[in-house]
């Protein structure tokens, strides 16, 4: 098959764009991570879970973007890609996201709070009420 320059031009941008959303998501998983706080074995298993994801993402991409070939221009667009965003917006994305994500955890952390002690109340006050009621169910002494 004949294949032009500038489908080759088109397959780099295509896989700098795909570096790019890799490096966002990489981004998003590190300010997740950081905002909620998983003992080592479930981060561990995260992590290789986000890595196998991502590395199937790139395979499937590649698949349809280059027909499964690998060529120089592969690495290039993908390690341009990340990089460029990694040290141009980088340190701002990896900010917004940990503000989003430290906001989330703090939401979910004050719901909790709230309602183990609604709860909490909740709980005690049926406890009263059923020993109220089973006190007149019982044998005088």
């Amino acid at each position: 098959m004949f294949e032009t320059v500038g489908l080759h031009l088109w397959r780099l941008c295509a896989l700098f764009v795909l570096g790019t959303a890799l490096e966002v998501v990489f981004e998003m998983y590190s300010a997740l991570r950081a905002a909620f706080r998983l003992p080592k074995t479930v981060q561990s298993i995260a992590d290789v879970l986000v890595a196998s994801l991502s590395f199937s993402g790139l395979v499937v991409s590649l698949f349809f973007i280059n027909g499964a070939e690998l060529r120089l221009y592969v690495a290039v667009g993908l390690g341009a890609g990340f990089a460029t965003t990694r040290y141009s917006v980088g340190k701002p994305l990896s900010r917004f996201f940990r503000r989003i994500f430290g906001l989330a955890a703090r939401g979910i952390s004050w719901i909790h709070r709230r309602s183990g002690s609604s709860l909490g109340t909740a709980v005690n006050s049926i406890r009263t009420l059923v020993k109220k009621f089973t006190s007149w169910f019982a044998l005088p002494a």
